[in-house]
């Protein structure tokens, strides 16, 4: 009855909201792709990252920064207007999200109960709407990774490792994931990432010239200045705004340089405890657990992490309730998930409001789903021992 009754509310939410995002706003992040493709539909490739390599902190943040292959993936779209393009890419994305749930109960032995709740809690991810209204590409990259999942589940590793690669290009911060297979010896997946990789830089190379692709790679790979950004909600976000001051926030002290060597050190311990953890446990520990766990971390040492991109959240939300382990504590960082956008992100409060909150002591207010995010991740990362002594 209760999973019944989630359902229709979900239902009701996705009906009301999940469609009328996809195809009846704004879209803008999109149109920076789309774009990017018309760039290089008119044999001006050269011109693909000229906002990005002269862009200065403080300017308009929206440029062009994804790999080539993004654009050139999206040069389809380029090729009717605008408006009808949103609307063609906001279908594809309904198309991906849907078969994401198809994968979810691909080879699943679950009750009915069981497929209620989990299309309930995919569709009241609040998130997932976020990235439907921007124009982000969320959906696809939780098509792709569910797809690598089961694809290497079934022993397809050349498939599976190319969905991966394909999430890696739309969101750069996932080229973290591929060290799960290396530290569980899945070295043949390995070897089938590097291969995708260079044939994604070998088409690249067809479109975009190599000086722009090294000036590209270079700039990316530097301090960009977006870093303190106010949405930015990565461990790099947190400790940017809390210790400098920026365009953005004004931190507790103005400490860059500290400000970067914390980051980094905490991102190594970060990288470290997860390393030997699943080294530890890696003959015992099954995929899904892996791979969610391996997503969570990417999360909190990313960069740059947006609050849309937190539906890769559903991804070890739904493995932790095909397995039975969706307990109360994780319930509850669920609802947090699922809900924080409205009360937390600057878009709702408005940019200027944002700036004024990111003032001093303030700013960590603007950091809640990071800590969260955190606590997250060290709850995760003493029960995976637990649940491996218990099997």
């Amino acid at each position: 009855m209760e999973e019944r009754l989630l359902l229709a509310l979900a239902a009701l939410m996705y009906l009301s909201s999940g469609l009328y995002l996809t195809f009846f706003t704004q879209g803008i992040d999109f149109y920076l792709v789309y774009h990017a493709a018309q760039n290089l539909l008119h044999g001006q490739a050269s011109t693909l990252y000229n906002e990005f390599l002269a862009f200065q902190p403080g300017q308009n943040p929206l440029f062009y920064m994804y790999p080539p292959l993004v654009a050139i993936c999206y040069v389809p779209f380029a090729l009717v207007p605008p408006g009808l393009a949103l609307f063609l890419f906001g279908l594809f994305c309904q198309v991906a999200f849907w078969d994401s749930l198809r994968l979810l109960f691909s080879g699943q032995n679950m009750t009915l109960n069981k497929k209620r709740l989990l299309v309930a809690m995919s569709l009241l991810f609040f998130p997932l709407y976020y990235s439907f209204h921007m124009g982000q590409n969320e959906a696809i990259v939780l098509w792709c990774l569910l797809a690598a999942v089961r694809f290497s589940q079934r022993g397809n590793d050349a498939l599976s490792s190319l969905f991966l690669c394909v999430a890696i290009q739309l969101k750069m911060f996932l080229a973290f994931v591929p060290l799960y297979f290396l530290l569980t010896r899945r070295y043949r997946y390995v070897t089938y990432c590097l291969l995708w990789t260079s044939v994604g830089l070998g088409l690249s190379a067809l479109w975009v010239s190599p000086p722009v692709l090294k000036a590209w790679a270079l700039k990316l790979f530097s301090p960009l200045g977006i870093e303190a950004f106010i949405d930015n909600q990565s461990l790099t976000g947190f400790l940017t705004r809390s210790l400098t001051h920026n365009v953005y926030t004004r931190g507790l002290v103005d400490f860059p340089v500290g400000a970067r060597r914390l980051t980094q050190g905490i991102s190594l311990l970060l990288v470290f405890l997860y390393a030997a953890k699943i080294i530890r446990h890696r003959d015992h520990m099954d995929l899904e657990t892996g791979f969610g766990f391996t997503l969570m971390t990417t999360l909190l040492i990313a960069p740059h992490v947006d609050t849309h991109h937190f539906v890769i959240l559903l991804v070890p939300f739904s493995f932790l309730t095909l397995a039975g382990r969706l307990n109360a504590m994780r319930t509850a960082y669920y609802a947090f998930f699922a809900t924080f956008i409205p009360l937390w992100a600057f878009k709702f409060l408005s940019v200027p409001k944002g700036f004024q909150i990111g003032q001093g002591a303030g700013q960590l207010f603007l950091s809640v789903p990071f800590f969260v995010l955190l606590s997250f991740w060290i709850y995760e990362y003493g029960q995976i021992g637990k649940m491996n002594a218990s099997t």
